[in-house]
């Protein structure tokens, strides 16, 4: 699998959650993605929520 950075996104009251299908199973993950070679940690959660602006 690899390493993996996550971001939580807080508004008001809510925080943004993402739905995932991993092997048959619904999961509920914070929004991020696979820490990319010679990529900071921080620069992989700011892409991974990038799509949800």
């Amino acid at each position: 699998m690899g390493t993996r950075s996550c971001a939580a996104i807080i508004k008001d009251d809510s925080i943004l959650m993402v739905r995932q299908t991993y092997q048959g199973n619904t999961l509920w993950t914070l929004p991020g993605g696979r820490i990319e070679t010679d990529e900071e940690p921080s620069d992989c959660a700011i892409r991974g929520c990038s799509k949800f602006r």
